[in-house]
């Protein structure tokens, strides 16, 4: 975060001093994901260098999500969205219906870098 002091702010104001500017730099864009026929069956995401995945659950049923191909998951209940980050590539989380139902549904999700 940028401080600006009174003085500045007086600067900037006149055209004496530009005006401070961050710019955060990053990568993003959107990926679906359709859930399997077998609801069993995890689905995982396409490959994207991804460091953080917004995933939004807009289908009507709870989403059950998991990192890294096995172990412990976690739910996403409908009209929720979910941040996760920490990851180095999209393709780490997969998910499926937790009614594990073979009716398929989409789940929207923005990817960063």
């Amino acid at each position: 975060m940028t401080t600006v002091t009174p003085e500045q702010i007086q600067n900037i104001l006149s055209g004496a001093l530009p005006l401070p500017v961050t710019t955060i730099s990053t990568k993003s864009g959107f990926l679906n994901l359709t859930t399997s026929t077998t609801g069993t069956n995890y689905v995982t995401f396409t490959s994207t260098d991804a460091t953080k995945l917004m995933i939004s659950n807009q289908t009507g049923t709870t989403i059950e999500v998991r990192q890294g191909g096995t172990g412990a998951t976690f739910l996403i209940p409908t009209a929720q969205i979910v941040i996760l980050s920490g990851i180095i590539n999209s393709n780490q989380i997969s998910l499926r219906r937790s009614d594990t139902s073979n009716t398929q549904v989409t789940v929207g999700a923005r990817w960063e870098k």
